[in-house]
């Protein structure tokens, strides 16, 4: 099983779209974003929408 794993987009909708293009280009069984998606970055909505609509596991700590 080959796994894709990355983490501190923080809102750049540009760095996650290239990154969800090169693991379209491998061999990869499952993808998992360590967090830190939003925040910072001035596209923190399309950044989730991106997350959800490519399946991509997020792992989150419940408060």
């Amino acid at each position: 099983m080959r796994i894709a794993i990355f983490s501190d987009i923080h809102g750049n909708k540009e760095a996650l779209t290239a990154i969800i293009e090169d693991i379209k280009k491998e061999n990869i069984d499952e993808v998992i974003c360590l967090g830190d998606t939003i925040g910072i970055g001035p596209n923190p909505k399309e950044c989730l929408d991106l997350i959800i609509n490519n399946n991509i596991k997020m792992v989150f700590r419940k408060l």
